[in-house]
């Protein structure tokens, strides 16, 4: 093996079944450490690792989910514009995603990308039925009523659209859970999440948000303003009132049209990656030796570093530490294969290239490469 174009001897270690990658990183990087320390004169690079981008994906589907609750909450206060409403409001997030949670668990799911993005994607719906309920209460307040009064007159009164609004969102969750197939298998966990916790959100809006509506939600004062942009959308909706016509048919065009951007849609299985890690892939023709490979190899590694946004060139000949496909079966491994493992610079530093733009350089520089079939990107890809 060699780092850089130095001679190392490489080593990989695999999780067990069943353990965590996160937590075994992090055991694996604390006995190093601790290697290092005991002895001084053994230098250890990290060449490869699934880790970092399973934490990335974690570390961003959480900021998403945080940031989607936070401009829901702030959504809410727009349209309110009153705190108590709107604190009452927004304890429907948390109080729908505890009990999911807790579900999940029961379940067997984990806080993984999938179930993240399931959560990130309801968590403007889980305060629709709080909402809902508040603002009609809210009308009913400024009847003169108490807040008791109207609390449980106001949730009396729209309970049955407020459940027929959530199974209809859960009938279109639960059924990607019973997806056949690999989607399937991705989607399982992302149906059950989104069902459950909307189904959790009815629990609170029907339950806790009239009882805490009671006890915490003020009269309106006499003189309540409007917002100052509702009697623009007053006058636009009353236009199309008047011109039922013309709306319903701009409304079709916009529909139909959408059809049309359809085929400008690229498709895939997997949206790529934009990681700051590739692998490029050479094959010798059969009956090349040790030596030819190692040589077609150190000449592949000599066009790569000359690409700014490669750090670090890990090579690996036939068998080995990171020296496999990990897409493709054992064994499949021989002595006219080598394998790169290529550490990129950030994404935020790449000014806005992409990894895709990188391997393309890559399999531009590497086509000069003779007699050597080459692949870049995982899983031993063209593209």
């Amino acid at each position: 093996a060699l780092l850089n174009g130095k001679q190392v001897v490489g080593f990989e270690i695999v999780r067990s079944r069943g353990a965590g990658e996160v937590e075994v990183a992090d055991g694996v990087r604390d006995a190093l450490a601790k290697l290092k320390a005991e002895q001084p004169d053994i230098l250890v690079t990290e060449a490869f690792n699934f880790v970092d981008p399973v934490q990335e994906n974690f570390d961003g589907s959480m900021a998403l989910l945080f940031e989607g609750a936070l401009l829901a909450v702030l959504v809410v206060w727009l349209f309110l514009r009153d705190w108590r409403a709107t604190l009452v409001a927004a304890t429907a997030l948390p109080l729908s995603m505890i009990p999911a949670f807790a579900v999940m668990h029961l379940m067997g799911f984990t806080l993984n990308v999938v179930t993240l993005l399931s959560l990130s994607l309801v968590v403007g719906v889980l305060v629709d039925d709080a909402i809902v309920e508040i603002e009609n209460i809210m009308r009913h307040l400024r009847m003169g009523k108490t807040p008791y009064q109207a609390a449980m007159e106001a949730a009396d009164e729209i309970g049955m659209a407020v459940i027929a609004t959530t199974f209809t969102l859960i009938a279109v969750f639960l059924p990607t859970a019973f997806m056949s197939g690999v989607p399937g298998k991705f989607f399982v966990q992302f149906g059950w999440t989104a069902a459950i916790a909307v189904f959790f959100s009815l629990v609170v809006a029907r339950m806790l948000t009239p009882m805490m509506a009671a006890y915490i939600l003020k009269p309106p004062k006499p003189g309540h303003d409007e917002p100052f942009w509702l009697g623009a959308y007053l006058g636009w909706a009353a236009w199309c009132l008047r011109h039922r016509v013309i709306t319903l048919l701009a409304a079709a065009g916009f529909f139909l049209g959408s059809f049309a951007l359809v085929p400008l849609l690229p498709t895939g299985f997997i949206p790529p990656d934009d990681l700051s890690q590739t692998q490029v892939y050479l094959s010798l023709p059969p009956g090349s030796t040790y030596a030819e490979t190692l040589a077609a190899a150190e000449q592949a590694r000599l066009l790569v570093q000359k690409n700014p946004h490669v750090k670090l060139v890990y090579t690996a000949v036939g068998g080995g530490a990171a020296g496999t496909d990990p897409f493709v079966t054992p064994g499949a491994a021989e002595v006219r294969k080598a394998t790169l493992t290529l550490n990129l610079t950030p994404r935020a530093q790449r000014g806005g290239i992409t990894k895709q733009d990188v391997e393309r350089e890559l399999r531009d520089a590497l086509a000069a490469l003779p007699g050597v079939r080459v692949n870049v990107g995982f899983g031993g890809s063209s593209e």
